[in-house]
């Protein structure tokens, strides 16, 4: 989705600002949606004192995680490596760190638009070797739409409390704003963290509650008098 990190302005009919006042006000609208998109992050990691053997047994794993995950029904779209990290480890061994090992991190992130199967594919994956849970993110495929739902209520509410200050201060006013600015920071999406013990399974699949997902736009709205 366009973060609207740019204005943009709406003009009237050009008119004479000579001997007129500028009224600037705020408008907020908010849309509430349930999510249709889920993104989890999880993967695989494995230690061993040499970094092949770490790296071969982390590519057996995340290969078993990637076919199981497959065979229930994902695309190759959906599961994406996000992550792939070599660390050493070192302990301190009599004053001196030792180089003793290294630790192989493979992170996948994997996209569902069947929310009903979130926790199925985290009994999956972990039942096939993962053991890394990083967070479970909501959103919506069609973001855009209900930003502009929120823009328009936005509008509105700016407009009528142009309307409502005129009254107060005996003023007319072109109802057409001279100039419109989106303030407006994305924020849709709704996350969630997810952690689990890697030598506790799952023996039933978790169950996870979807949440609504808040949509709110701002704009700032110029009105000559």
């Amino acid at each position: 989705m366009a973060y609207h990190q740019s204005p943009y302005y709406f003009r009237s009919t050009p008119i004479s600002r000579e001997n007129h006042g500028k009224l600037t006000v705020e408008g907020t609208g908010m849309v509430t949606a349930m999510p249709n998109k889920a993104s989890i992050t999880l993967g695989v990691m494995t230690e061993n004192q040499n970094v092949e053997e770490a790296q071969n047994q982390n590519a057996v794993i995340t290969n078993n995680v990637i076919t199981a995950l497959k065979n229930s029904g994902l695309t190759n779209e959906q599961i994406q490596t996000i992550s792939y990290t070599i660390l050493p480890i070192y302990r301190n061994i009599e004053e001196q760190s030792i180089l003793t090992g290294y630790k192989i991190n493979h992170i996948l992130e994997i996209d569902l638009f069947d929310l009903d199967k979130i926790g199925e594919v985290y009994e999956i994956a972990i039942s096939n070797g993962a053991n890394i849970a990083e967070g479970l993110r909501f959103s919506l495929i069609n973001e855009e739409y209900h930003y502009q739902q929120a823009l328009n209520k936005a509008m509105k509410q700016a407009t009528l409390k142009a309307i409502s200050l005129g009254h107060q201060i005996g003023v007319t006013f072109n109802p057409i704003p001279s100039k419109v600015t989106e303030n407006s920071s994305s924020q849709l999406s709704r996350e969630i963290m997810f952690s689990y013990a890697a030598e506790s399974p799952f023996q039933t699949t978790p169950p996870i509650q979807k949440r609504e997902i808040s949509i709110q736009a701002k704009l700032t709205a110029v009105f000559y008098y």
